[in-house]
């Protein structure tokens, strides 16, 4: 297991280009990667912070701020699949989570994903909120359940500020 903060050769067997990599580390974030003979098993990516989104234009604001990261492309190699790199990516990020008084990840995860959202589910994740997003050509639109609930931009536009709670007002998690 490694962590990394910043560009390294080795992350160059992810199915990522340097421009992506470098975006991510541009945002604090973090990669920890499982390896088996050298090899990327899987990766896992921790953004302190507002995040901003690079597959859909918006920016994610997890909430309590010095409490929550927002969680990203967890990938895990087709032929490691089955093995122990999901849980052991999570133990590892855990672990300095709870180092630096991180008590919460959030992540946006597609509802055509049934894998991801399985394998979160059994790791105790539940469904804070949703959003779609429509793009047509520079033009996009969203719809949030978290706010703002409409949005429309155009491209080059960072898009909706979402802000996605863990607490609710009454201290209560989930709303």
């Amino acid at each position: 297991m490694k962590t990394f903060d910043t560009p390294s050769p080795e992350l160059a067997q992810l199915p990522l280009t340097e421009d992506v990599i470098r975006y991510r580390f541009d945002q604090r974030a973090t990669c920890f990667c499982v390896f088996r003979d050298d090899t990327v098993a899987g990766c896992l990516w921790l953004c302190p912070g507002d995040y901003v989104e690079d597959e859909v234009s918006a920016v994610y604001r997890p909430l309590p701020e010095n409490a929550t990261v927002w969680d990203f492309d967890v990938y895990v190699d087709p032929n490691q699949r089955g093995a122990l790199v999901f849980p052991k990516l999570w133990d590892e990020a855990n672990a300095s989570l709870r180092t630096r008084g991180v008590r919460w990840s959030v992540s946006r995860i597609s509802a055509f994903n049934e894998g991801s959202l399985a394998a979160h589910r059994r790791l105790g994740a539940r469904v804070v909120g949703a959003a779609t997003f429509l793009r047509l050509g520079p033009l996009q639109a969203a719809s949030c359940s978290l706010g703002p609930r409409v949005h429309f931009s155009a491209a080059r536009s960072k898009g909706p500020l979402i802000r996605v709670p863990v607490e609710g007002p009454d201290g209560v998690t989930g709303q």
